[in-house]
Protein backbone atom coordinates (compact mmCIF):
# COMPACT_ATOMS: atom_id res chain seq x y z
CA UNK A 1 0.00 0.00 0.00
CA UNK A 2 1.24 3.35 -0.51
CA UNK A 3 1.11 6.74 1.21
CA UNK A 4 -0.50 9.01 -1.28
CA UNK A 5 0.68 12.69 0.08
CA UNK A 6 -2.51 14.62 -1.26
CA UNK A 7 -5.96 13.69 -2.22
CA UNK A 8 -8.62 13.92 -4.35
CA UNK A 9 -10.52 16.22 -1.99
CA UNK A 10 -9.92 19.85 -0.80
CA UNK A 11 -10.69 20.94 2.90
CA UNK A 12 -11.40 23.82 4.23
CA UNK A 13 -10.63 23.44 8.29
CA UNK A 14 -12.73 25.90 10.53
CA UNK A 15 -12.71 25.72 14.96
CA UNK A 16 -16.47 26.23 15.31
CA UNK A 17 -19.51 24.84 14.32
CA UNK A 18 -21.02 28.63 13.74
CA UNK A 19 -18.11 29.67 11.29
CA UNK A 20 -19.13 25.96 8.97
CA UNK A 21 -22.88 26.90 9.17
CA UNK A 22 -22.33 30.97 7.97
CA UNK A 23 -19.90 29.22 5.29
CA UNK A 24 -22.80 26.74 4.11
CA UNK A 25 -25.24 29.82 3.92
CA UNK A 26 -22.77 32.22 3.09
CA UNK A 27 -20.29 30.93 1.11
CA UNK A 28 -16.98 31.44 1.79
CA UNK A 29 -15.66 34.82 2.99
CA UNK A 30 -11.95 35.55 3.12
CA UNK A 31 -10.30 36.73 6.29
CA UNK A 32 -6.81 38.71 7.04
CA UNK A 33 -3.83 36.16 7.61
CA UNK A 34 -0.31 37.40 8.73
CA UNK A 35 2.73 36.23 6.25
CA UNK A 36 5.72 36.60 6.52
CA UNK A 37 6.46 37.61 2.73
CA UNK A 38 10.25 38.14 1.05
CA UNK A 39 12.05 39.06 -1.36
CA UNK A 40 11.52 41.37 -4.26
CA UNK A 41 7.78 42.05 -3.21
CA UNK A 42 8.72 43.26 0.12
CA UNK A 43 11.55 45.37 -1.42
CA UNK A 44 14.19 42.72 -0.37
CA UNK A 45 13.34 42.66 3.71
CA UNK A 46 11.43 40.26 5.02
CA UNK A 47 7.88 41.74 6.10
CA UNK A 48 4.92 40.88 7.67
CA UNK A 49 1.75 41.48 5.44
CA UNK A 50 -2.34 40.83 6.39
CA UNK A 51 -3.14 39.01 3.21
CA UNK A 52 -6.82 38.20 2.50
CA UNK A 53 -7.07 34.71 2.34
CA UNK A 54 -9.34 31.40 1.82
CA UNK A 55 -7.23 28.21 2.75
CA UNK A 56 -7.69 24.55 1.34
CA UNK A 57 -5.31 21.92 1.55
CA UNK A 58 -5.48 18.27 0.38
CA UNK A 59 -3.34 16.32 2.94
CA UNK A 60 -4.88 12.49 3.33
CA UNK A 61 -7.39 11.82 5.79
CA UNK A 62 -5.09 9.56 7.61
CA UNK A 63 -2.28 12.66 8.26
CA UNK A 64 -5.90 14.72 9.32
CA UNK A 65 -5.41 14.60 13.33
CA UNK A 66 -2.60 16.82 13.91
CA UNK A 67 -3.97 18.87 11.39
CA UNK A 68 -7.32 19.71 12.92
CA UNK A 69 -4.98 20.71 16.27
CA UNK A 70 -4.01 23.43 14.63
CA UNK A 71 -7.30 24.90 12.11
CA UNK A 72 -10.34 23.26 14.32
CA UNK A 73 -12.41 20.40 14.10
CA UNK A 74 -14.77 20.81 11.40
CA UNK A 75 -14.42 20.88 7.80
CA UNK A 76 -15.91 20.90 4.47
CA UNK A 77 -14.38 18.73 1.67
CA UNK A 78 -14.64 19.76 -1.92
CA UNK A 79 -13.91 18.02 -5.36
CA UNK A 80 -10.46 18.82 -6.42
CA UNK A 81 -12.73 19.35 -9.99
CA UNK A 82 -14.48 21.70 -8.21
CA UNK A 83 -11.51 23.42 -6.85
CA UNK A 84 -9.83 23.80 -10.46
CA UNK A 85 -13.55 25.01 -11.66
CA UNK A 86 -13.09 27.97 -8.98
CA UNK A 87 -9.42 28.66 -9.62
CA UNK A 88 -8.58 27.56 -6.07
CA UNK A 89 -5.43 25.77 -5.02
CA UNK A 90 -4.11 24.21 -1.94
CA UNK A 91 -2.29 26.10 0.35
CA UNK A 92 1.28 26.01 -0.78
CA UNK A 93 4.43 26.59 1.34
CA UNK A 94 7.84 27.66 0.92
CA UNK A 95 11.13 28.80 2.57
CA UNK A 96 12.55 32.07 3.10
CA UNK A 97 15.40 32.14 0.21
CA UNK A 98 14.06 28.34 -1.12
CA UNK A 99 15.28 28.08 -4.99
CA UNK A 100 11.42 27.99 -5.15
CA UNK A 101 10.47 31.13 -3.33
CA UNK A 102 13.22 32.70 -4.94
CA UNK A 103 12.21 32.15 -8.58
CA UNK A 104 8.44 32.55 -7.75
CA UNK A 105 9.44 36.54 -6.51
CA UNK A 106 11.38 37.26 -9.48
CA UNK A 107 8.40 35.90 -11.67
CA UNK A 108 5.94 37.94 -9.84
CA UNK A 109 7.26 41.15 -8.89
CA UNK A 110 7.02 42.71 -12.38
CA UNK A 111 3.39 41.74 -12.22
CA UNK A 112 3.02 43.05 -8.81
CA UNK A 113 5.05 46.48 -9.62
CA UNK A 114 2.88 47.12 -12.85
CA UNK A 115 0.10 47.08 -10.77
CA UNK A 116 1.08 48.47 -7.36
CA UNK A 117 4.12 50.94 -8.32
CA UNK A 118 4.84 53.19 -5.61
CA UNK A 119 2.35 51.53 -3.33
CA UNK A 120 4.68 48.51 -2.77
CA UNK A 121 7.23 50.79 -1.00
Amino acid sequence: MTDNISTNTVFHFTKSIDCLESILTNDFYPQLCIEDIFGPLAGELEAEKAIPMVCFCDIPLSQIKKHIKNYGEYAIGLSKEWAIRNKINPVLYTFSNSNFSNNLNKALYPLVHSKFGEKMK
